[in-house]
């Protein structure tokens, strides 16, 4: 079934106001009234599906996609993985395959469950009203690296095209295969997301959302663990002998999923969420006054053949690295039909923005190889969405 979201503001009459580009999200209250409501489908907007991965005595059960082994395990559990947002419409990967490898006491014994990744890029709008829908006002590229009850969070800044202090946090789940939550918990990723990504204390300056390739920003991927801690005071995510940890010793049938979130210091006690993994959690804020959601959410936007060659690496990368709209230009002026999608229509074409409307942070063609200025992780954190270590179990057969 659909789920639809509409939040209408009654009995408020908005005014259109012009300001000046160094003034944007500091003084803009009213909403725009060329900006069209929307009834967002949250199944549409939602990139994130789930795999119940069982386990048999006696076999370690492995994760096969497209031919390639990509997860092993002796343990139930869910993976979160990544729908195809490229396709006409938005569906869920349909190439994955459970098999059973044989595996004796010993190797059992010494086994270890894979780490298994997500890679997603998340682009912000940081206000309650007057948003322009530029989704550049904070873009960041994440992992998540689970396994079992150990979970590491990173993030690396891309743009942040606004003059606000924005905090970053994330919501933390643990859920089940059927998607209940058995705890939730948060952290706090940064209070100052321009100065510890960027390096930059000048409020005024705008990053990456109105220069050219050659004069990017750069930014490092963090670990959220020595920069973050939990709101209930828990000082780590992953399990904990003293209980200090987040999540549960037993993480059997179980995962974590996370949900990023920003606070703009112009609305200091709103928490404006990206599109979340899971729908139940009633509590949080996602959908704008007009309907669009705070935060897209972005996992798989081109197909295997459309990655881009890390020649220094030698692999591909790139599936959720997109080109974004440029400083206040609306992102359907960008991919044309976005508005169509968000309502449940056929996705845009992610890798055809109009041009001069978007900012080049792929710098390259398809197919070839990324500049030293791409705005994307190059190295260890781009070999893919969702994709475990290398298998430890080999040529043993399966069933």
């Amino acid at each position: 079934m659909r789920s639809v979201f509409k939040l209408f503001a009654v009995g408020v009459s908005f005014l259109s106001i012009m300001v000046s580009c160094s003034e944007k999200d500091l003084y803009v209250e009213e909403e725009k009234e060329y900006i069209p409501e929307v009834e967002v489908d949250y199944e549409t907007v939602n990139p994130s599906t789930f795999l119940s991965v069982p386990v048999k005595e006696g076999f370690v059960t492995q994760v096969v996609q497209n031919g390639e082994v990509v997860f092993q395990t002796k343990e139930a559990t869910v993976l979160e993985v990544s729908k195809n947002q490229f396709s006409a419409f938005t569906r869920a990967d349909e190439n994955y395959r459970i098999e059973y490898v044989p595996a004796d006491a010993e190797q059992l014994s010494e086994f270890t469950t894979s780490a298994w990744q997500c890679y997603k890029t998340i682009l912000f709008e940081d206000l309650l009203l007057g948003s322009d829908y530029d989704y550049n006002d904070l873009i960041i590229h994440t992992r998540q690296s689970i396994s079992g009850n150990q979970v590491k969070i990173y993030a690396k800044g891309i743009a942040m095209g606004g003059e606000l202090k924005i905090t970053l946090g994330a919501k933390l789940y643990v859920i089940d295969a059927a998607k209940n939550i058995i705890d939730d918990d948060e952290f706090v990723f940064t209070t100052d997301a321009k100065k510890d990504f960027f390096g930059e204390e000048d409020k005024t300056l705008f990053i990456n959302t109105t220069v050219e390739p050659k004069d990017f920003t750069l930014s490092e991927m963090y670990n959220l663990e020595p920069i973050g801690i939990s709101t209930n005071g828990k000082k780590y995510i992953s399990y904990k002998e003293d209980g200090s940890g987040f999540l549960p010793k037993d993480m059997s049938g179980k995962t974590c999923v996370i949900n990023w979130y920003i606070i703009s210091e112009k609305y200091p006690d709103n928490k404006l969420y990206a599109v979340p993994p899971i729908d139940n959690d009633e509590s949080i804020n996602w959908v704008t006054e007009k309907g669009y959601p705070y935060g897209l959410v972005i996992t798989k936007i081109r197909d295997q053949k459309e990655l881009f060659y890390i020649q220094n690496e030698g692999l591909y990368a790139g599936y959720n690295w997109i080109n974004f709209p440029k400083e206040r230009v609306h992102i359907e002026d960008v991919f044309v039909g976005f508005k169509a999608w968000l309502e449940g229509g056929v996705a845009p074409n992610w890798n055809k923005p109009v041009e001069g409307k978007y900012v080049d942070a792929i710098n390259t063609g398809v197919g070839e190889t990324t500049t030293v200025r791409c705005l994307y992780d190059i190295g260890q954190h781009t070999s893919g969405w969702n994709k475990g270590k290398s298998p430890q179990l080999k040529n043993l057969g399966s069933n």
